[in-house]
């Protein structure tokens, strides 16, 4: 997106009678209510407005998506896509946009296969979010868990609804962009205290998407090596689409005290161990390494013997 980022003079609030009651059921089919959709301060911007504004949604434009430029040349048909409506996530100075979704009159493939749904300024960086309703006292307390969530739209729901968060673009948007997924964001830093707990909130394709699954290991990884935190890995359970995030599963009647109730996993449990041998290569060493991963804690050999040996209450049988 590489038009103006301030929106408080292009957009207007959704409750206004010109919005599209497509972008007011977008929102509260995700879980937002319309007391959050106000708090966040959610402003619309209609489809010649955002057309004006934003021309790349013509092909053969260059959009900025999770970070990266996406080319989406049809040079074949010559075809063109239009933006319906946006809906403007601004920061909450309320001027600046922190993220747009826009919806177009027919899909849209981006890098993943997906549509590009949603997009940021050109030049800001992909900055963490934190909602409006976050107590800024409770994010510096080390006794409160904090979690990132992998999107702007989804941190206000879980927001909402009693986490304390911090949204971020996308499940590699904790980190520094040209350091590999090896540095967190200096945003980020002040908010990783010593023993706190934390969780990098992902949808739930991360047991089948490789670039999620590496995300969470390294996230929890370099917090814990850095920081000296605890992370866990809070595993949402999928409600059929494969890709259930934190704002589908409080749509579908979650609860604070659901939540509550939902595995967490410590960076050195058989769970996270087992989402590690994913990573890991075909090979020799490669499933040894899965071997260790999955049954190091419990299992011995003895090369005298010739023989393994596997834990049990009452001892190494």
């Amino acid at each position: 997106m590489s038009g103006p980022t301030n929106f408080s003079k292009i957009g207007v609030p959704m409750h206004d009678k010109t919005v599209s009651k497509d972008a007011i059921k977008y929102l509260l089919e995700r879980g937002h209510t319309r007391k959050s959709i106000k708090a966040a301060n959610f402003q619309y911007i209609d489809g010649p407005t955002t057309e004006r504004l934003y021309p790349a949604s013509v092909r053969g434009s260059n959009w900025v998506f999770g970070g990266e430029v996406n080319t989406t040349d049809d040079e074949t048909t010559g075809a063109c896509y239009w933006p319906l409506w946006a809906i403007i996530l601004p920061f909450p100075d309320d001027k600046t946009v922190a993220v747009a979704r826009i919806e177009y009159d027919v899909a849209v493939i981006g890098n993943d296969g997906e549509p590009p749904k949603f997009l940021t300024p050109t030049g800001l960086g992909l900055l963490p979010y934190i909602p409006k309703s976050i107590s800024r006292k409770d994010l510096l307390d080390p006794k409160k868990p904090l979690f990132i969530i992998e999107s702007p739209f989804k941190a206000v729901v879980a927001a909402s609804r009693g986490l304390l968060c911090i949204g971020v673009n996308g499940h590699s948007g904790v980190f520094e962009p040209a350091t590999k997924r090896s540095e967190i964001r200096p945003e980020l830093h002040k908010y990783l205290i010593k023993d706190r707990e934390v969780c990098l909130l992902t949808d739930a394709d991360v047991l089948t998407n490789l670039q999620v699954r590496t995300s969470l290991l390294n996230f929890m990884d370099v917090v814990a090596a850095d920081f000296k935190c605890k992370p866990v890995y809070l595993a949402l359970p999928d409600l059929g689409d494969g890709k259930t995030g934190i704002d589908d599963w409080f749509a579908a009647d979650g609860t604070l005290k659901k939540f509550a109730k939902l595995p967490r996993h410590a960076r050195d449990s058989k769970t996270i161990g087992q989402l590690r041998c994913a990573l890991m290569d075909l090979t020799e060493l490669g499933l040894s390494d899965r071997f260790v991963a999955m049954h190091g804690a419990d299992c011995r050999s003895d090369p005298r013997l010739d023989a393994w040996f596997s834990w049990t209450t009452a001892g190494y049988r």
